[in-house]
């Protein structure tokens, strides 16, 4: 049988994956019967890239990727690498350059910064089976949703803390939902999350992946369903931090041309039409 992994990767170039983001990123793995990380990425154009982090001092070409046959994706396995580890891939681009991309596919981001950090999604301690039971009879009731934006509800407010007052407070208001503004991760803070980086990764604004379930969890105890926005209509152009001229190509995601520009916003448009690319959206929904 084929590594499930692997199998990913050929649904993934073939068109018909259902989740890359198993594969794709960074994941705990055996490799040569020893643990290590797996760095996976889909860079088609990129010449060469390595994974840059705390543990090789982010220095370029330390741990270098290969590519893997002709999918357009690299991978390398580190053993070296820790849990919380920050790292970037230093690309050289089809256009020569060189530049350090966060993990489009990574799950946890740096507080503070623009890098991914070294992460598994693990089990979480979910409470929420009553709620989870009752959601079948929810589409006859009546709906009444609180929407809000986390960072200006109450400034200053964790995850954790939102988990408890704003749960309370929409609770005790009488809501059904609480619908939260964009969580993925997102460099400019009065965009209020519509200019996304990091599509798999909440914003560590407010505190960790766990924290942000803590969240959901509570609200599910007492009642409230949760709508979580998502940014698949456009993307950042920043090319510092976002997936804009990832491989060194304006066309790995978007649109070339003015058809990839959104002149509302300031932003790149997807192009749909691309099976990784459509697949790289779908898979963030599922996720």
């Amino acid at each position: 049988m084929p590594n499930p992994t692997d199998l990913e990767l050929y649904y993934f170039n073939e068109g018909t994956s259902q989740a890359p983001y198993q594969a794709l990123g960074c994941h705990r793995v055996e490799h040569e019967g020893f643990p290590k990380w797996r760095f996976t990425v889909w860079a088609p154009n990129a010449q060469a890239i390595s994974v840059i982090g705390d543990w090789n001092s982010w220095r370029e070409g330390a741990d270098p990727m290969a590519r893997i046959g002709d999918t357009g994706v690299w991978e390398c396995y580190i053993g070296i690498a820790k849990e919380q580890m920050l790292y970037k891939y230093a690309i050289r681009g089809a256009d020569g350059v060189v530049v350090s991309k966060a993990d489009p596919y990574a799950v946890r981001v740096e507080p503070n910064g623009t890098a991914s950090m070294v992460w598994e999604c693990g089990e979480y301690p979910w409470t929420d089976a009553d709620y989870l039971k009752s959601c079948t009879d929810r589409h006859d009731g009546p709906m009444n949703i609180y929407e809000v934006h986390l960072g200006s509800w109450k400034k200053g407010l964790s995850y954790r803390a939102l988990g408890d007052e704003l749960v309370d407070y929409a609770v005790d208001m009488g809501y059904t939902h609480i619908e939260l503004m964009p969580l993925m991760a997102y460099p400019f803070g009065p965009s209020w999350g519509y200019q996304v980086t990091g599509y798999y990764a909440p914003t560590a604004r407010y505190g960790s992946p766990d924290d942000l379930k803590y969240l959901v969890n509570r609200a599910h105890e007492l009642g409230l369903s949760v709508l979580l926005d998502l940014v698949h209509s456009h993307a950042v152009k920043n090319t510092v931090e976002g997936i804009n001229a990832f491989d060194g190509t304006e066309y790995q995601f978007f649109h070339s041309g003015p058809r990839g520009d959104h002149p509302a916003w300031d932003t790149k448009c997807f192009n749909y039409g691309k099976s990784e690319v459509l697949h790289f959206l779908l898979s963030n929904l599922k996720f």
